[in-house]
C-alpha cells in the first residue's frame, strides 16, 4: 500500500501536558484523506474539566477562556469516532496523539482501535540521510507554509503537506516497504489465550505466562497493550522473543496510574519470581558500600560488605555498588581522573621510601609518603567523592511520591527516606492496599529507579513530610 491507495485520517492535538493518563485533550484536528486527497476535516477545541498551565497557553495560544465554553470531550466522542473509523490513524510522533485520543474513550468505557502510521518513523525511514526529522525541521526543510504553528488543524495541514512531497519525490516501492514495516500486524503466540485487545492502553506491569504457570518474562510498559503486541511483530529478531512466543499461554497484568510505581513493581517481580527471560534486576545478597575515612591526616576509602543495607547505615555513605570489584573499579577511575594516591585508596599496597608506583609515574603527587600537603589532597578527593555522590539524600525528611488520574480518585504512593521506600500503596478512594512488600534496607535497583524518576520530572507530586506523617497501610504478602 502507498500513500495515495491509502484511507487516512492525519491527526493532531494539544493537550494539557505530555502524559495521556494525566493530561486532557484542549485541541483536535483532522483531515481525512482518500484516494490521494483531502476529502474533509475536523477543528475542535475541547474543555479539559481542568485548568491549562501557563507554558501549554505560551506554546498554543489557547488560553483558560478559549475552552471554558467548549464542549468536553463525552459531548463530541461520536463525531470524532465517526470521523476516524475505518481510516489509518495517522500523527506526528503518533504514540502521543493516539495514547491520548485512545485515553479519552477509554474513560467514557469507548474501545477504539485502529492501525497507526508515525509520520516521524516514516520521515526516518525514507530520508535517513537527515538528522532530524521534527515538524517543525520538516517544515523548514519542504517549505511547508501554515498559519498557526502548534494549533491542531493547522500541523495536522502540515504533516498532509509532507506526504505529499512524500508522493511526489518517492519511489512507490519504497513508500510500500516503509509503510508496511511501520504498520506491521502482531503475530499472535499460538499457545495464547489471552485476548490482548482486552488489556487496556494504561500504565503498569506485564507476565507472559507458561503452561507451568511459570513466568517467561516481566516487563512494564505506559501503554501496556501497544508494549505487548510489540513482542509479537511478523519479524521476530531473537531467539529470547521466539521463545517467549512459542510457550506464552496466558498474559497476566497489573495497572497503575503512573509510571514510577510500574517500574518499581517491575523490578520487585522480577526479583521475586525470577522469570526465565529477564537478565537484569536479579536479586543480589550482598552490596558494597563505600565511605570517606576521614580519622587519619590523609582521608582515605573504606569498603563494607553488606547483606542488608538498612536506614542507620545509610549516614556516609557515597555510593553502593553490587560487588566489590565493582566499587574498586570505580576507585580506579577518579584516581586516574583526580590524580588519586591508589594505596591511599586501598587499591595497591606495595609502598616504600620513594613512594607507590603511581607517585614513580608521576600519577600520584605523593601523598602515600607525606611529599603533597594532606589538605590539598584531602580536598580533591572530596572533590571527586561529590562529583559521584549521588547517595545523598536531598531532602530534609522522608518524601511522598503520589501518581494519581485527573480526578485525584486513585493511584499509587511511595514513600522514600534516604533512598529506602518506607511504604508503597494504591489507593481506591479511601480504600489502601499494598503495592509491594516495603523490606526497609536499601535496594540498588530500586535507588536508580528512584533517582533517575526524580531528576527526570520537573511536575513530580513530591512532598516532604514529617516521620509521624508517613502513612501505615495493612500487611501482605504481595500486591493486591
Amino acid at each position: 500500500m502507498i500513500l495515495k491507495e491509502m484511507p487516512m485520517v492525519i491527526v493532531d492535538i494539544e493537550t494539557t501536558g505530555g502524559r495521556y493518563y494525566n493530561h486532557r485533550i484542549i485541541e483536535i484536528g483532522m483531515i481525512k484523506v482518500a484516494d490521494g486527497r483531502q476529502v474533509d476535516e475536523y477543528q475542535a477545541l475541547i474543555n479539559p474539566e481542568c485548568l491549562i498551565p501557563g507554558p501549554i497557553t505560551t506554546l498554543t495560544g489557547i488560553t483558560n477562556d478559549m475552552v471554558r465554553d467548549a464542549p468536553v470531550f463525552r459531548d463530541v466522542h461520536e463525531e470524532i469516532y465517526r470521523f476516524l473509523e475505518g481510516s489509518i490513524f495517522v500523527a506526528h510522533n503518533a504514540r502521543f496523539d493516539y495514547g491520548f485520543v485512545k485515553k479519552e474513550f477509554e474513560r467514557l468505557d469507548v474501545r477504539f482501535t485502529a492501525k497507526v502510521l508515525c509520520s516521524v518513523r516514516l520521515s526516518r525511514r525514507l530520508f535517513s540521510r537527515f538528522k532530524r526529522h521534527n515538524l517543525s525541521t520538516l517544515m523548514e526543510r519542504y517549505d511547508i507554509k501554515i498559519a498557526n504553528r502548534h494549533r491542531a488543524l493547522d500541523d495536522a495541514r502540515a504533516v498532509w503537506e509532507f506526504f505529499k512531497v512524500i508522493c511526489d519525490t518517492v519511489p512507490e516501492e519504497r513508500q510500500a516497504r516503509a509503510i508496511k514495516d511501520i504498520i506491521r500486524k502482531p503475530s499472535i503466540p499460538p499457545k495464547l489465550t489471552t485476548d490482548i485487545e482486552g488489556v487496556p492502553e494504561s500504565p503498569g506491569v506485564y507476565f507472559f505466562m507458561n503452561e507451568e504457570e511459570m513466568p517467561l518474562y516481566i516487563g512494564k510498559a505506559k501503554n501496556l497493550r501497544s508494549r505487548i503486541l510489540s513482542h509479537f511483530t511478523e519479524n521476530l529478531h531473537s531467539s529470547k522473543e521466539v521463545n517467549i512466543s512459542q510457550n506464552v499461554v496466558r498474559i497476566d497484568t497489573v495497572l497503575t496510574e503512573g509510571e514510577l510505581a510500574a517500574l518499581l513493581l517491575e523490578s520487585y517481580f522480577i526479583k521475586s519470581q525470577a522469570p526465565l527471560y529477564n537478565r537484569r534486576s536479579r536479586r543480589h545478597w550482598r552490596l558494597t558500600a563505600l565511605r570517606v575515612d576521614t580519622s587519619g591526616e590523609y582521608h582515605t576509602v573504606q569498603l563494607d560488605d553488606y547483606k542488608v543495607l538498612g536506614r542507620e547505615d545509610m549516614p556516609g555513605v557515597v555510593a553502593v555498588f553490587r560487588t566489590k570489584r565493582d566499587a574498586q573499579r570505580f576507585l580506579e577511575g577518579i584516581a586516574k581522573e583526580y590524580q588519586l594516591c591508589k594505596t591511599l585508596l586501598g587499591l595497591d599496597k606495595n609502598r616504600n621510601r620513594t613512594g607507590c608506583f603511581y607517585h614513580q609515574i608521576k600519577q600520584c603527587h605523593g601523598a602515600c609518603i607525606g611529599q603533597e600537603p594532606a589538605v590539598k589532597y584531602n580536598l580533591r578527593l572530596h572533590e571527586a567523592m561529590a562529583k559521584h555522590r549521588r547517595l545523598s539524600w536531598p531532602f530534609d525528611g522522608p518524601v511522598m511520591i503520589t501518581e494519581q488520574n485527573v480526578e485525584g480518585t486513585c493511584g499509587e504512593v511511595i514513600v522514600v527516606d534516604h533512598w529506602i521506600i518506607r511504604e508503597a500503596f494504591r489507593f481506591r478512594g479511601e480504600e489502601k492496599t499494598p503495592l509491594f512488600d516495603c523490606d526497609n534496607w536499601f535496594d540498588l535497583d530500586a535507588f536508580r529507579i528512584l533517582y533517575g524518576h526524580i531528576k527526570r520530572q520537573k511536575n513530580l507530586n513530591l512532598k516532604v513530610i514529617r516521620e509521624e506523617q508517613i502513612p501505615v497501610t495493612p500487611e501482605s504478602a504481595g500486591p493486591a
